[in-house]
């Protein structure tokens, strides 16, 4: 059986309450990967791609597939005239946040505003979550 990225999101929602600064971190780590996860499995299950290194790249279990995904729907918003332009940006703004954030709280000491962008985070997840089956 599959596993549901979106269940990531429900998590992230769960541990984003908590008055542990350890659950908000988590929680933004899953709010990205819910958002990361889904946004290239739709890529590749409607082939969306730019061209074949773009594919191969998506495909990988690499770091560069993380960049890859986000831009691709940026480029797709562009290039390739696929779906409504301003949807696909904002899908590429959103992981591109998410990712950022990500980054932080798993590698930086200190973090400040943490409920703040645990809360902003879970917004942005939600949005790509809600909308990317409408941009493909």
């Amino acid at each position: 059986m599959a596993f549901d990225w979106k269940d990531y999101h429900i998590l992230a929602d769960e541990l984003e309450s908590s008055n542990c600064d350890a659950k908000k971190r988590t929680s933004i780590n899953r709010s990205y990967y819910s958002a990361y996860c889904v946004a290239r499995d739709l890529l590749i299950d409607n082939g969306a791609y730019v061209d074949a290194n773009n594919k191969e790249i998506i495909n990988s279990a690499t770091s560069k597939a993380h960049s890859e995904v986000k831009n691709t729907y940026k480029d797709l918003s562009f290039h390739c005239k696929r779906g409504d332009k301003n949807l696909g940006l904002q899908i590429f703004k959103r992981l591109n946040r998410l990712r950022d954030k990500r980054n932080m709280v798993d590698y930086q000491k200190s973090f400040s505003n943490l409920q703040f962008e645990a809360n902003k985070c879970l917004i942005d997840s939600k949005f790509v979550l809600d909308n990317v089956e409408n941009f493909l």
